[in-house]
């Protein structure tokens, strides 16, 4: 990431200055989130109990404001054990993979996909964003006029992602940890 925001640059095949912000602050984002974020106690002692290897694959795009938020957070649960391993493969290369994993019939990412030791079975997912704030998106998506104007709906989808953004500031990633707690016991079986 760091060298697409030098460069100015973002993942995908689209290339315009909106997603080359996006990219960069997004790393803002995430470096914070690696000094700051603490895994809560629970969660870091269910990790450090893992003993079923498991490969969490994660499709992401570098311009998505939900992976900023998100990907630290599965990073450092990974880093808890080293049973768990996570790789990260950005969405518009592997359009076949994401096709299969939709999140109601879209192309939402971050999407985590947890595969056993060789990477032949899928244990399960999760994604594209804690339920939390996927409820704050979805309540305020609904108050999108439908005949609006385009520069309207513009204007309402920014400051819905404004209103998630302050959602995840204020969670400080404890519901993805939560949430993937209750699919890492899942996984586990």
């Amino acid at each position: 990431m760091a060298q697409q925001v030098e460069a100015g640059a973002t993942s995908g095949p689209i290339q315009n200055e909106k997603l080359s912000k996006f990219t960069h602050l997004n790393e803002s984002r995430m470096s914070r989130l690696d000094r700051k974020l603490k895994l809560l106690p629970a969660v870091e002692e269910r990790l450090k109990m893992v003993r079923q290897p498991q490969n969490w694959l994660v499709i992401t795009e570098t311009w998505c404001g939900d992976a900023a938020q998100i990907l630290g957070v599965l990073n450092k649960m990974a880093e808890t054990n080293d049973a768990i391993q996570m790789k990260l493969i950005f969405r518009d290369e592997n359009i076949v993979l994401m096709e299969n994993h939709l999140t109601k019939g879209a192309r939402a990412i971050p999407k985590l996909i947890c595969l056993n030791e060789d990477m032949s079975e899928i244990l399960g997912e999760w994604g594209p964003r804690p339920r939390k704030a996927q409820e704050t998106r979805e309540k305020s998506m609904a108050t999108v006029p439908k005949k609006s104007s385009a520069e309207e709906q513009k204007a309402i989808k920014e400051e819905i992602q404004i209103t998630l953004q302050k959602w995840y500031n204020s969670d400080k990633g404890e519901s993805t940890q939560l949430e993937m707690l209750v699919e890492i016991e899942k996984w586990q079986m």
